[in-house]
């Protein structure tokens, strides 16, 4: 895994961007501007624990560079595609024969169908994707344990402190893209009272749980007292979901469902407290309906069109790619009635 630090450059069009780019390069064929920065990022993630298991998370000396035209593009394509999957959730709750089509087994089923206390499924997701010919067009939406903000916002204080970015601002106005702030921000918002503790749950061992300290050190810093903790921590007695003693107000969930399913002793707790209404899970187990990588053929497939509006039907068509559930069958391709498994093949 290697990531890069986001930031956002003023750059008036396209050519100008790649002549920015440009010059942030030049900047570090300079052998002594280079040498130092390379240290600052080498000491900067030693220091922060900036790490994916034992690997640094960036070995690149340039952070990824965003135009504010790219931004906007890519703030409103996201917003949009957000609304349509927001109208595809709800299809899903309410159809049955929708429902089947993501082939949940019955308690995914039955856990996405509980109420989870707040509107949205997934007050924290992440659309990944890429940028080709200037479009950014979408592969994966994380609906259910969306990771590397913490991580992002470590990487951009690093960037910022490094020679050849503080040469390189003194001809461009360069400025951060931060995230992990707005985690809190959309938990308290679902947890709709005031969180006193929260539990960051997910198994030991990982090679995120330097992401979860990081977590942890922002959550703390602004009053809400946190613990990192395994599912098999968790006990729920009285009403009250407890991780170590704790009484836990909100569950950060970062373990997927899934593997939580596997071990149904172990889930028993987190689950039964979720049911009960006794705990606020972010994001919830109602997340796994569009989790599912099937969603991006209930977006991209006319036949559920008329699900969403023309506005989202627009940006479907440019955003995501053509996506179909493989099975025997016709479906259409460029406006063409197709058998599926002879065009596979």
């Amino acid at each position: 895994m290697v990531r890069r630090a986001s930031l956002v450059v003023a750059a008036a069009s396209v050519s100008r961007a790649d002549r920015t780019i440009a010059m942030y390069h030049a900047a570090l064929e300079d052998p002594a501007l280079a040498s130092a920065s390379a240290m600052v990022l080498a000491s900067g993630q030693r220091d922060a624990r900036a790490v994916f298991g034992e690997r640094p998370l960036c070995v690149s000396l340039r952070p990824n560079l965003v135009t504010r035209a790219d931004l906007r593009a890519t703030t409103q394509a996201s917003e949009i595609l957000y609304g349509a999957l927001g109208r595809l959730e709800g299809a899903l709750l309410a159809d049955e024969d929708l429902r089947r089509e993501l082939d949940l087994d019955p308690e995914e089923e039955r856990l996405a169908l509980a109420d989870p206390g707040y509107r949205a499924a997934s007050p924290s997701s992440r659309l990944d994707g890429f940028v080709t010919d200037g479009v950014i067009r979408y592969v994966e939406y994380n609906a259910e344990s969306p990771a590397g903000m913490a991580y992002n916002d470590v990487l951009v204080g690093i960037f910022e402190r490094m020679p050849v970015m503080r040469a390189f601002k003194r001809r461009y106005r360069a400025h951060p893209l931060r995230a992990a702030r707005r985690q809190l921000t959309a938990m308290r918002r679902a947890h709709r009272r005031k969180i006193g503790s929260i539990a960051i749950v997910d198994w030991r061992g990982l090679p995120t749980l330097t992401e979860f300290e990081m977590f942890q050190r922002i959550f703390m810093e602004q009053g809400v007292r946190t613990v990192i903790c395994a599912p098999e921590d968790l006990r729920y007695r009285g009403s009250r979901l407890r991780a170590g003693g704790v009484a836990v107000d909100l569950v950060y969930r970062r373990v997927l469902l899934s593997e939580l399913l596997a071990k149904p002793a172990v889930a028993r707790p987190l689950l039964d407290a979720y049911l009960a209404g006794d705990v606020t899970v972010v994001n919830s187990f109602r997340a796994k309906l569009l989790h599912k990588k099937m969603s991006l053929a209930l977006l991209s497939d006319d036949r559920y069109a008329t699900l969403y509006t023309p506005l989202q039907r627009r940006a479907i068509a440019r955003h995501i790619p053509w996506t179909r559930k493989v099975r025997e069958g016709h479906t259409t391709h460029a406006a063409k009635v197709i058998d599926l498994v002879d065009f596979v093949v």
